[in-house]
């Protein structure tokens, strides 16, 4: 019984540090039904109902099986979720995301019920605006871009959907502004100086300013460059080999495990601490990973993603001691998580997990 308590807590301690707001929307904390708990979404905090932990854990899957392509199981995992808990929001959304090309009647049905349910919901908004944009209907979409954009207006997947649908109406002025506004708010974001710099509604000026950021961040991960990223900027053929090689220099100090290089390389590149931590836990680097969680979360005590990295490689290494104190002092706020943590907290739940509370 001791070993079921000491579990719960720590999945409850793991959700409610590190889930994104809307996975928080729904799951609640296990084990505390009948309970109130307080959840953060999109900045402001709730108190809400909790919810039972098979419901949870249907989400749980059913996020995983999305993040795989594998609508059809994604969509059984949600009916069990409302199966087991109607006033499911969350899972009323993305049954009607899912449902938005092979279904729109049953799509909007469950909106609507999420409607009933929290109409306050950003992601509500953002999976029907999404929706109406690929069937191309652009006014639908912008309006409920604009709900979306209501409830959290200072998350940048948000602006980046309104300046989609902004430039796809030919209002230019319009995407410039939201673009440019959520770049006061975020202005390291990549996703942003990527749609400004490769927007074809955009002036020249604004691109060629987007895509000089873009170098300067450097971003590690080859998939966020764009196909005009050197050409916009106007780097030179030689600087595009001597990035290339820097690159190349940086993955293989990290699977050597050589800490100066890896740094010394991730310097010239530009590569922030977060990225750096992250890579680190990707190649199996744990010492340099936990070296620049620590620096992150001594700057930050509430970065999430930090956090999680340096319970990953206290979990990894099998350092108990560390493993709780992190686990003691979770941060105080969610933020957004790359998938790949995600799924790695997922997998840590279920490894800690024993199988009667699954």
């Amino acid at each position: 019984m001791q070993a079921l308590r000491t579990c719960s807590i720590l999945a409850k301690r793991l959700l409610l540090a590190v889930l994104p707001a809307s996975l928080v929307l729904l799951v609640g904390l296990p084990g505390c039904q009948g309970e109130q708990v307080v959840r953060v979404k999109d900045g402001r905090a709730y108190h809400e109902r909790t919810i039972a932990p098979k419901a949870y854990a249907a989400y749980a899957r059913a996020r995983l099986y999305e993040s795989q392509g594998n609508s059809a199981e994604a969509m059984r995992e949600y009916e069990r979720v409302l199966d087991l808990d109607n006033r499911a929001g969350q899972a009323w959304t993305r049954l009607g995301a899912i449902q938005c090309r092979t279904n729109p009647k049953a799509a909007e049905r469950a909106w609507q019920r999420a409607s009933e349910i929290s109409a306050e919901s950003s992601q509500l908004w953002v999976e029907r605006a999404r929706c109406a944009l690929e069937r191309g209907e652009l006014r639908q979409a912008e309006d409920f871009a604009r709900r979306a954009l209501e409830f959290a207006p200072s998350q940048p997947q948000v602006s980046l959907l309104c300046a989609s649908i902004a430039s796809r109406l030919g209002n230019s002025e319009h995407e410039t502004q939201l673009l440019f506004g959520a770049l006061a708010m975020h202005p390291a974001n990549v996703e942003l100086l990527i749609a400004l710099s490769t927007s074809p509604t955009q002036p020249p000026a604004y691109q060629r300013y987007a895509a000089r950021r873009l170098i300067r961040l450097r971003p590690i991960d080859e998939a966020w460059v764009p196909p005009v990223y050197f050409e916009k900027a106007h780097l030179r053929p030689a600087q595009r080999v001597s990035v290339l090689q820097l690159q190349e220099q940086f993955e293989q100090a990290l699977l050597q495990q050589s800490s100066d290089e890896a740094l010394r390389t991730a310097a010239l590149l530009g590569v922030s601490n977060d990225r750096l931590a992250l890579a680190a836990l990707l190649w199996g680097f744990d010492s340099l990973a936990a070296q620049q969680a620590g620096v992150l979360l001594a700057l930050n005590p509430s970065d999430a993603s930090a956090w999680l990295i340096a319970l990953l490689v206290a979990d990894r290494s099998g350092a108990t001691q560390k493993f709780n104190e992190l686990l003691a002092r979770p941060p105080q706020s969610s933020s957004k998580l790359e998938p790949v943590l995600l799924q790695a907290l997922f997998a840590l739940i279920q490894r800690r997990t024993p199988p009667v509370m699954r």
